[in-house]
């Protein structure tokens, strides 16, 4: 259990000893039920806290995994881009020199 988790029992254990041997006044036992009533609440405040923080990390982590997702889509759609235009460039130089020599040969 968490350190706020045995804080709220140790006070609640402590307030049982001291109402059982009958030592308590009513203002004390006012104080240490107000106390307890806080540990109480505060524990499910802290619940409710560590609960919304889960589902909000589960959130972001979801969408960090759509967006790797497109971005890994993108990264291969560009990969396939560069080749075609190195295709594609390496066919214009091909046809540049075929055009020069048909030029050089028209010439003589």
């Amino acid at each position: 259990m968490n350190i706020l988790g045995v804080k709220s029992e140790s006070t609640r254990e402590g307030y049982t000893k001291l109402k059982n041997k009958d030592h308590l006044s009513p203002v004390n036992e006012e104080k240490i039920k107000k106390a307890t009533d806080f540990n109480t609440i505060f524990d499910v405040k802290m619940d409710e806290l560590r609960e919304a923080h889960m589902m909000q990390l589960t959130e972001i982590r979801y969408e960090i995994y759509k967006k790797q997702g497109a971005i890994d889509e993108l990264e291969d759609f560009n990969e396939k881009l560069t080749l075609a235009h190195r295709r594609l460039n390496n066919d214009h130089e091909n046809l540049q020199q075929i055009y020069d020599e048909q030029c050089t040969k028209l010439q003589e």
